[in-house]
């Protein structure tokens, strides 16, 4: 079964074990496996047992983080977390005791899921034997499991195949957030078949918005000749700019004659630059080097191999440096980082957390806004405004070229087509946004959010870094033409 990409870790449901907690500690387990099974038991039957490994990839046992363990006279339920995948083996009693039935079971099941699964919103799987012997106890089941947002692993063609010699559909596997195979049922002769899925998880990309960089580098660079074109084109397409899409003008205009500026260079963390990490980073450019000039068999060999003892080497250093930092917890590198309160000292400043959605949350209220622009926010003037071209020269003069914010348009674009057809058409533009009713055009509210280093801790910790919000060139613009 798949939890993420490259980590795929193989997990076992056991129900009705006879083990003691002995037995369990003394179990010989392969490298990498964990067991976690239910010692406390209410009745004649023995529980539940989750067998969790990949052969080292998970690291140690404590990977396997037990969640609940409940048993009753209705089932018995065994939950343990494996990083952010929650595991459920279920066992669901025979309903042998007067007023009882499956349907009682499965509710009392239910509620205590509902506890379970309180604040893990990630992905779960749900197996075990559900004793839904009936048609009706099956669709009952399927659909209070739908309602917590499960959906069973099926073989083909087939909406509920018989899995046990008694009758009845009694064992399942659920799974949330996650893909799964066709179920596939051993056919040997036992009262309990076994069943096997392949289940994916469901990776969703983040949306996030490619920022638009100009090459303002070539501004520079520009003759005579193309400045002046650049100023025309600039002065003709601002001349039907409205304030809806004067952004969008100003953008396709720069582009044109100035293009798209290269993605900045990822660059290496200054605590992971080892004298290893360097040498074995200098092979690999000497490697790579010898390969573009001749491009042979044995050499692109060489390089691959120089990149991975690269690789490698960069990993170590990274694992020494966590560890010098007193950082380094159960969990792996690959946490996540969590905001706590400063203290002294470089262990007491941040911690380790798997809980994607409680560091989600701290970065939303880093950059929350508890009074939000509205369309009510914006009036009409009583006396209408309007900005004069003199006025504009003169904010434009005064403007320090900073970063620019999501639009891309820097103060020195506007430096650079400062004529006075292209300050007319802008003061025409600001006085419609300022007189205008309702709220101000969207990529006035918009701003681009960056974090700043407060150069003291370790960069490795968020409270380390205050956020600011990097406005567009025109709204600054606007505002000081209306101070």
């Amino acid at each position: 079964m798949t939890t993420g990409r490259g980590v795929v870790p193989h997990i076992i449901m056991l129900q009705e074990v006879n083990i003691t907690s002995a037995e369990l500690q003394s179990m010989h387990l392969p490298e990498g496996w964990a067991a976690a099974a239910q010692m406390m038991l209410v009745g004649h039957m023995k529980g539940n047992m989750i067998l969790v490994g990949n052969g080292g990839v998970l690291g140690s046992r404590d990977h396997v983080v037990e969640v609940e363990d409940v048993s009753n006279v209705a089932f018995d339920l065994k939950a343990v977390r494996v990083r952010d995948l929650t595991i459920v083996s279920v066992y669901v009693h025979c309903a042998r005791e007067k007023g009882r039935t499956i349907r009682s079971s499965v509710n009392a099941l239910m509620s205590t899921l509902e506890g379970t699964l309180t604040g893990r919103e990630g992905p779960c799987i749900i197996a075990g034997d559900f004793n839904t012997a009936s048609e009706g106890d099956r669709e009952y089941l399927v659909d209070m499991m739908d309602a917590f947002g499960f959906v069973p692993s099926l073989a083909e063609g087939q909406q509920h195949k018989p899995t046990h010699e008694k009758g009845g559909v009694l064992d399942w596997i659920f799974s949330r957030t996650m893909t799964s195979s066709l179920l596939h049922i051993d056919e040997q002769e036992r009262d309990h078949h076994i069943l096997s899925a392949t289940l994916r998880r469901t990776h969703k990309e983040p949306q996030v918005e490619e920022l638009l960089r100009i090459n303002y580098g070539a501004l520079q660079k520009l003759t005579a000749e193309a400045r002046a074109a650049l100023q025309q084109d600039m002065e003709e397409t601002m001349t039907g700019a409205d304030p809806q899409n004067v952004v969008e003008v100003m953008r396709a205009v720069a582009l044109k004659h100035l293009g798209k500026a290269k993605p900045p260079q990822r660059r290496l963390p200054r605590e992971s630059m080892s004298l290893q990490v360097k040498a074995r980073h200098r092979a690999y450019r000497q490697a790579a080097r010898r390969h573009r000039r001749c491009g042979t068999q044995h050499s692109k060999t060489a390089v691959r191999e120089a990149h991975t003892a690269f690789r490698r080497e960069l990993r170590r250093a990274k694992r020494r440096a966590d560890k010098e930092q007193g950082l380094e917890v159960e969990g792996g590198r690959k946490r996540v980082w969590s905001f706590v309160k400063s203290r002294k000292g470089a262990a007491h400043q941040a911690h380790l957390v798997s809980d994607v959605e409680e560091t989600l949350h701290f970065w939303t209220q880093q950059f929350s806004d508890d009074e939000p622009l509205t369309d009510g926010d914006h009036t009409p003037n009583a006396e209408p405004i309007v900005y004069t071209e003199a006025e504009i020269n003169m904010v434009i003069r005064e403007m320090a070229d900073k970063a620019p914010g999501e639009d891309g348009i820097r103060v020195l674009l506007l430096k650079a087509v400062n004529s006075a057809p292209f300050r007319q058409e802008l003061a025409r533009v600001f006085t419609m946004i300022t007189n205008a009713p309702g709220a101000v055009p969207q990529w006035m509210r918009r701003g681009l959010g960056k974090l700043i280093y407060k150069k003291k801790g370790t960069r490795k910790d968020p409270g380390n870094y205050r956020p600011i919000i990097l406005a567009p060139v025109l709204a600054r613009c606007t505002r000081s033409c209306s101070r």
